[in-house]
């Protein structure tokens, strides 16, 4: 028997490549898919842009971009039931996005930095998780006291983190020239229980007996004080050297 090619219904051997009046119409309907999710998108970020407009925002306050271009993509014009029969076709894409900035403080590089969050839009209120740290919605003038509100607290934890920071400067210089043979160093001291973890600069003063004394340290100087003590002569007494030690006292 001859052998024979299967050819689509609705295309004929010498129009094999071409697209049916079918294969056309799912091409039609995907590039006005992506048309009306790139105008929806573009109008999401135009109504954002008016919403914090009206509230007062400022360009020092958010930022945005409505780039729209064009994209190749591979699209099946087949039913699902079918041989997929992919086709390149160039398409509309948004690529713009719409964010709020505020301060933060970054311990890690010590420095108050810009921080970009976006946002969500419900009737006349927003949604801002990034900044608020919770999923409320609250109307534009809140979430622009919210923006100042940052700034105080990113300036005064910078400030207050660069006070501490001096202080323990001072603390290690001074403990050094008070005790030049025993090791100074600043280090890090840890609380935690029932849920709450808390975390704060030590300066530790230890001897050559191994004896040492961890300094917790405050925002002024000379304020620190014993967060933690060893003494190595102590802790090798007996229990019967160790009572009179404490009775000679």
């Amino acid at each position: 028997m001859e052998n024979m090619t299967q050819v689509a219904p609705n295309q004929l051997p010498l129009f094999a490549n071409m697209l049916t009046v079918e294969q056309e119409q799912r091409l039609a309907d995907a590039k006005a898919s992506a048309t009306k999710q790139m105008n929806r998108q573009l109008n999401e970020v135009l109504l954002k842009v008016a919403i914090v407009d009206a509230a007062g925002f400022t360009s020092s306050h958010y930022g945005y971009n409505t780039d729209c271009k064009k994209v190749m993509r591979s699209i099946n014009v087949n039913r699902w039931s079918e041989e997929p029969h992919m086709t390149e076709v160039e398409l509309d894409q948004f690529s713009g996005h719409f964010y709020i900035t505020f301060d933060e403080y970054d311990k890690t590089k010590n420095e108050i930095v810009k921080r970009k969050t976006g946002i969500d839009v419900s009737g006349d209120k927003i949604e801002c998780y990034g900044l608020n740290q919770n999923s409320r919605k609250m109307k534009p003038e809140t979430i622009l006291a919210n923006i100042a509100k940052a700034a105080e607290k990113a300036h005064y934890e910078f400030a207050r983190a660069n006070t501490i920071k001096s202080i323990v400067g001072y603390t290690v210089n001074k403990y050094k020239k008070l005790y030049p043979n025993a090791e100074v160093e600043a280090g890090k001291g840890y609380n935690s229980g029932r849920g709450n973890y808390d975390e704060f600069e030590t300066v530790t003063v230890k001897f050559k007996s191994g004896s040492y004394i961890v300094f917790r340290t405050t925002t002024t100087p000379d304020g620190e004080y014993a967060h933690k003590k060893y003494d190595a002569m102590t802790n090798k007494m007996t229990n019967d050297e160790l009572m009179d030690h404490f009775n000679a006292q």
